[in-house]
C-alpha cells in the first residue's frame, strides 16, 4: 500500500500512476503477465495517464502483456474492500495522531503476512500528465 498526506500529495491519476510506478518498477515480481482490477473512478483510475503507465511496462519489457479490468457499475466489492476493513476496524483501536501513525494503524492492521506500507514522498510523485 503506498500512503501519503495531503500535503504530499492529491489522489488523482499521476499521484496513482506515481505509485504503481514505484510498485511495479522495482522488479517486485517476476511474472510477465499483469492484471489490475480497478473501480471505475476516471479521477484516479480510468484515464490516459494510467494508460500511458501501463504502456510503459509493456514497451520496457517489464510485463509482456497488461490486461486492465473494471468492476460493473452497482457490483463493487473487490478484494482489497476487505483489507480497507482490517484497516479501519485497527484505526477505531489505536488513536493517529499524526499522520506518521496512520503508516503504523496500516501495517499493524494484519498480522500474518502484515501489509507492507510504502511513505511516498513528494518527490516520489512524478508530473506524468506533462
Amino acid at each position: 500500500m503506498c500512503m501519503w498526506n495531503e500535503g504530499v500529495g492529491g489522489r488523482g491519476a499521476s499521484e496513482m500512476a506515481s505509485c504503481l510506478l514505484r510498485v511495479l518498477n522495482n522488479n517486485v515480481t517476476n511474472k510477465k503477465h499483469l492484471i489490475i482490477w480497478s473501480d471505475n473512478c476516471v479521477g484516479q483510475n480510468k484515464n490516459k495517464i494510467i494508460l500511458f503507465v501501463l504502456i510503459f511496462f509493456v514497451i520496457h519489457g517489464i510485463f509482456e502483456t497488461v490486461e486492465h479490468k473494471f468492476l460493473i457499475s452497482g457490483h463493487s466489492f473487490m478484494a482489497s474492500d476487505r483489507d480497507f476493513a482490517l484497516i479501519e476496524k485497527r484505526k477505531r483501536l489505536m488513536k493517529a495522531f499524526v499522520p506518521k501513525d496512520l503508516h503504523e494503524v496500516g501495517t499493524s492492521a494484519r498480522y500474518n503476512p502484515p501489509f507492507e506500507v510504502i511513505d511516498m514522498e513528494i518527490h516520489g510523485f512524478w508530473d506524468i500528465k506533462s
